[in-house]
């Protein structure tokens, strides 16, 4: 049972809940982290607390929020996330998708969903709540979820934030570069990310796919005939159309719904060009940033999983590969120093930057086109 002045029933009591029915949920033991789960969720079977700052799954049948079981089954997220997850119980989250777990009924720790990295808390869920309760907006995240649904509407038990700009890649905790979405999706966009960073020394450069291509990766590519290539592995050739030909030289992008494993993204100049590659966990906003002087978008499918990025006539040795989860993906393909280029297109310090997120295929879209 839970005492009374204890720092377990102070979240209880400060709590909103419960998502399920109370109900003695048995862990196969009495004692340890696992026996005090099973005497709070008798107590109050999952709940919220700071404001949605902090989730505590409930246990069984019947209910809102995720589900105890369901949440630590392998293919619910773990599978994406190779071994680094493999041992965990996962009973609770933060804001942003960190997870409060306990290790082999001894340890309670913090997962970080974007390294895979571990935090050591305690030894009892009563040291996790006094580490809760120590600071609140900090491990708690109590002000940034206030501020934040404030401004953007409450979230459901299902959602929690994840970064546009990977926290790992120097991205923000500011209210614009963090977006809702579905729980467990935000944990398998991830996985593949943890896994590559993992055991990265600090200051290291991220690896996204293969063995030696960077998520921001800065690249030389060689755009011949004006343009570069980006498709789906899967692809042995690339057939292009008289259309789609003209799009890409129209928009400085090539896209054609009836083969959309393949886009073309357009060149100022037929020479080795210099390409910033970004991977995004959700789109970026409409607002463009200075030095690009036309940026446009489209979409393109994997259903491999590996998306290619090289030059038309590019030797295999060359490409870039970059590992993604298969499904549909947006690109943003900027261009900046056009007035650079000569009259012969041989010179300039034309410049080039790609992103890319995970988004439903939809049509081709100007964001900022070159002043003539």
């Amino acid at each position: 049972m839970i005492a009374m002045g204890d720092p377990l029933l102070n979240l209880i009591l400060m709590s909103k809940g419960p998502f399920g029915p109370n109900r003695a949920v048995d862990f196969g033991t009495s004692s340890g982290p696992l026996g005090e789960l099973s005497a709070l969720l008798l107590q109050r079977n999952g709940f919220a607390l700071f404001n949605a700052g902090v989730q505590v799954f409930r246990g069984g049948a019947g209910g809102i929020g995720p589900e105890l079981a369901e949440w630590n089954s392998p293919h619910a997220w773990k599978d994406t996330y190779g071994a680094l997850a493999d041992d965990l119980f996962c009973f609770g989250q933060d804001l942003f998708g960190v997870q409060f777990a306990i290790t082999g009924n001894r340890t309670v720790v913090t997962f970080d969903p974007e390294n895979g990295q571990r935090a050591s808390i305690g030894s009892s869920l009563q040291d996790w709540a006094e580490w809760l309760l120590a600071d609140p907006n900090v491990r708690g995240a109590h002000g940034f979820a206030t501020s934040w649904q404030d401004e953007f509407g409450a979230l459901t038990m299902q959602q929690r934030l994840i970064p546009r700009r990977f926290f790992v890649f120097g991205g923000t905790y500011d209210r614009n570069n963090v977006t809702s979405m579905d729980a467990v999706e935000a944990m398998r966009i991830r996985g593949p990310l943890a896994r590559h960073v993992h055991d990265l020394p600090k200051g290291a450069n991220v690896q996204l796919g293969g063995e030696q291509k960077p998520t921001r990766a800065e690249l030389q590519l060689v755009a011949d005939y004006g343009q570069i290539h980006l498709f789906d592995q899967a692809d042995a050739t690339v057939d292009v159309s008289e259309e789609w030909t003209d799009q890409l030289l129209d928009l400085r992008i090539g896209s054609d719904p009836d083969e959309p494993t393949l886009i073309g993204l357009g060149t100022a100049r037929s020479a080795k060009v210099p390409f910033v590659l970004e991977l995004l966990a959700q789109a970026p906003d409409q607002h463009v940033q200075q030095g690009w002087d036309h940026v446009v978008e489209a979409s393109i499918e994997s259903p491999s999983g590996v998306l290619v990025l090289n030059g038309p006539t590019a030797a295999k040795s060359k490409v870039i590969e970059i590992q993604v989860r298969p499904g549909s993906y947006r690109v943003r393909h900027h261009s900046g120093g056009l007035d650079t280029v000569s009259d012969d297109a041989l010179d300039g310090d034309d410049h080039y930057g790609l992103l890319l997120w995970p988004e439903p295929y939809r049509e081709p879209e100007v964001i900022k086109a070159v002043a003539e």
